[in-house]
């Protein structure tokens, strides 16, 4: 059985419409209204392409939701993800994440798969898998989990003038200090 993947509330369920349009026609449409259904999808086509770079989460069980919590008193946070110190890890997303363009809701969702990575797979097995791709990880888990996404995805996560997550090369990169290494 490949990694689970399960929503964790009933509260939004995932959009058939985005799963079927495909993540190349949804993140051309920036003007495009969110639902967190479409936030899921969006995780769980991230989620195999993680999988497919990192075999050992093919036996991971991640589970995400959206709720509360008081790390989301911060106007930048976006997610959270926290590991059982096994095979498992959960994602929860703010109510307001359906506020971000989908580009950041992306990048905020590569960010967080990083983490799932560096929750699960064992330190050296990932540190030979970074250095076969020709990068050797950086040994703070913030910029972990952004160098983490880059190297899966082939894109750079940058940090906008609201300190979130982005694509957008006229950020900050790497994550500045200020937000935790």
């Amino acid at each position: 059985m490949k990694g689970l993947l399960a929503y964790s509330s009933h509260a939004c369920l995932p959009s058939p419409y985005l799963k079927s349009m495909g993540i190349e026609a949804l993140l051309f449409w920036s003007n495009w209204t969110l639902s967190c259904g479409d936030v899921f999808n969006l995780l769980e086509l991230r989620w195999a392409k993680l999988q497919s770079c990192l075999p050992r989460l093919y036996d991971a069980t991640i589970t995400y939701d959206v709720g509360d919590s008081p790390l989301f008193d911060s106007p930048r946070r976006y997610a959270s993800t926290t590991g059982d110190g096994g095979n498992s890890c959960h994602i929860r997303f703010p109510p307001r994440i359906v506020d971000l363009p989908i580009s950041q809701v992306d990048a905020v969702i590569r960010h967080e798969l990083g983490h799932v990575a560096d929750f699960i797979v064992p330190y050296m097995e990932l540190e030979e898998w970074a250095q076969a791709q020709g990068m050797s990880l950086p040994s703070t888990p913030e910029r972990k989990a952004d160098a983490l996404a880059e190297l899966i995805w082939g894109e750079k996560i940058y940090y906008n003038e609201a300190l979130v997550q982005t694509f957008d090369s006229s950020g900050t990169a790497p994550r500045p200090e200020q937000l935790g290494l």
